[in-house]
C-alpha cells in the first residue's frame, strides 16, 4: 500500500479533499507509523479543514522544500505547524472520550466494537476518520470483511475498497460478493470498468 496510498493522500490534498487525504494518510501510517512526513501530511490535512490557505501554503512549501532537503524541510514544516495555535492536538481529540477509553485499552479493536463505535456515531464514515488515527479495526470472519467493504463503498471510500477488493480477490477467488462489490464501485463512478475479475 506504502507509497501508492501517500500519493494518494498528496493528490487528495492538493484536490482540497482533506478528510480524504487524512483516511489515506492514516492508512499508509499502518504500514509506516514511523514516517514522519506521513504524519505531518495527516497533520495538514486536519488543519485545512480549519485553516485551508495556511494548510495550502505550508503543503506547497513542504513540496517544494523537500527536493532539496527532506529532513529538513520535515523539521521546519513541524516548527511551522506547531506555532499556528493549537492543530496539532486537534487529530488527538478528534475521538470523543468514551471511544478513547475503547481504543486505549487495546491494541486494536473488533469489527464488533467498531460497529459498537458507528452505532454511538451515528455514521460509518466519522467513526471509520476518527478510528484509523488511532488503532487497527481487527477483522476475524469473511462476512464482517465484506460488510467493512460495503460500508466503505458506501461512505465514498471506493479506492480504499478497491485495495481491499484486490486483496481479497486473490484469497477468495471463487466468492461471488467480491464480483457484486467491484460491481457496486463501477456504479458509483459512473459505470467505469476498475478491472476486478
Amino acid at each position: 500500500m506504502g507509497e501508492g496510498m501517500k500519493k494518494r493522500a498528496e493528490d487528495a490534498f492538493l484536490a482540497r479533499e482533506y478528510r480524504k487525504a487524512m483516511v489515506y494518510y492514516a492508512l499508509a501510517l499502518q504500514d509506516d507509523p514511523d514516517d514522519k512526513e506521513l504524519r505531518l501530511g495527516a497533520i495538514l490535512s486536519d488543519m485545512a479543514l480549519d485553516l485551508e490557505e495556511e494548510a495550502q501554503a505550508l503543503f506547497g512549501y513542504y513540496l517544494i522544500a523537500r527536493n532539496q532537503n527532506k529532513e529538513e524541510a520535515e523539521q521546519v514544516l513541524e516548527q511551522l505547524i506547531s506555532s499556528i495555535d493549537d492543530n496539532i492536538s486537534r487529530i488527538g481529540k478528534m475521538v470523543g472520550e468514551p471511544i478513547r477509553q475503547i481504543i486505549e485499552q487495546q491494541n486494536g479493536i473488533s469489527y464488533s466494537d467498531f460497529k459498537e463505535i458507528v452505532a454511538a456515531k451515528g455514521c460509518f464514515r466519522e467513526a471509520y476518520e476518527d478510528v484509523l488515527f488511532s488503532t487497527r479495526v481487527i477483522i476475524s470472519n469473511k462476512d464482517d470483511f465484506f460488510d467493512f467493504i460495503n460500508q466503505l463503498i458506501e461512505s465514498g471510500y471506493e479506492d480504499v475498497a478497491l485495495g481491499y477488493i484486490e486483496s481479497a480477490n486473490a484469497i477468495f477467488p471463487a466468492d461471488a460478493r467480491i464480483r457484486s462489490l467491484a460491481e457496486k464501485i463501477g456504479c458509483h463512478d459512473g459505470g467505469e470498468d476498475k478491472g476486478v475479475s
